[in-house]
């Protein structure tokens, strides 16, 4: 939606934090799926990093230590707003989430280009065939293994809170392959 244009550094007073994979609202935020949205709204863990975000800006503000500085997303120049994306169709750059660097589905901000007005708000999901999961991660445990040291470095790095670990990990154990 342009955001790039506004982008500012961060500040003794500001923090900014883009999240790759994300979408402005996404699943979680609207209940799972949009009727006006048939092709899969972004199903990405904004929710994780927000909540790390509210609970590092309150200890902030009471006088604690100020939030972590997060990397921005990658953009082809520094006043586009053209992402830089992987081979699968990631952002590069930005706070990095399991979700991200460990996908099972291709998460973005983008819904696709004939998607109602609405739905320009909460991206997509594109999920990967079975077959590219077990050749990416071997079998469902490898899987597991690298969510869980993904998820270990968000939360070291302050962008995923530990109080959330658990459910967070849960939806890695919930994938198929």
């Amino acid at each position: 939606l342009g955001y790039a244009e506004a982008r500012q550094p961060d500040t003794d007073l500001i923090r900014v934090w883009e999240v790759a994979g994300t979408a402005h609202a996404d699943a979680y935020l609207v209940g799972g799926s949009f009727a006006a949205c048939p092709h899969g709204i972004n199903d990405g863990p904004q929710h994780y990093v927000i909540t790390a975000a509210m609970e590092a800006f309150i200890a902030w503000v009471a006088g604690g230590p100020p939030p972590p500085r997060g990397e921005r997303i990658e953009t082809e120049a520094p006043e586009s707003t053209a992402i830089v994306r992987d081979e699968l169709g990631l952002a590069l750059g930005g706070i990095r989430t399991p979700s991200v660097d460990v996908p099972v589905s291709v998460l973005s901000g983008d819904a696709p280009a004939d998607a109602e007005p609405i739905c320009s708000l909460f991206g997509s999901s594109t999920p990967f065939d079975p077959a590219p999961l077990a050749e990416r991660y071997g079998d469902p445990q490898g899987y597991v293994e690298a969510f869980d040291a993904a998820l270990d470095q968000a939360i070291a790095a302050g962008f995923v809170r530990q109080t959330d670990r658990e459910m967070y990990a849960a939806e890695a154990r919930a994938v198929t392959f």
